[in-house]
């Protein structure tokens, strides 16, 4: 997770039936349901232009217009793109997943 830019710090972000949820250290916690969230992408660049020699950066714009950004491997991306192209082409179900219940972040 990026707290600043130039703060990392580590934590992990899961994509879950009902929305994106993460937790790093010192208690920075938190979730979107899917109707929060405008905008998933991956990127080589954090938003303020900061690059990483073997990273890329995983990035959700909220409704309200809050950024979050995450720095992955280069494999994780990989995982994020094609999750998300399956939950999009399955309209929003995770295959192995439960449905979705409302509330449920985690």
């Amino acid at each position: 997770m990026v707290s600043s830019p130039r703060a990392l710090i580590p934590g992990t972000v899961a994509l879950t039936p009902a929305g994106l949820a993460w937790e790093a250290l010192w208690g920075r916690a938190g979730s979107y349901s899917f109707e929060e969230i405008q905008r998933l992408e991956t990127d080589d660049r954090l938003s303020s232009g900061r690059g990483f020699l073997r990273s890329k950066v995983l990035r959700v714009t909220a409704m309200s217009g809050e950024v979050h950004e995450f720095v992955v491997s280069p494999g994780h991306a990989w995982e994020w793109r094609q999750a998300l192209g399956e939950w999009a082409a399955n309209r929003g179900r995770i295959a192995g997943a439960g449905a979705a219940r409302p509330g449920l972040h985690s």
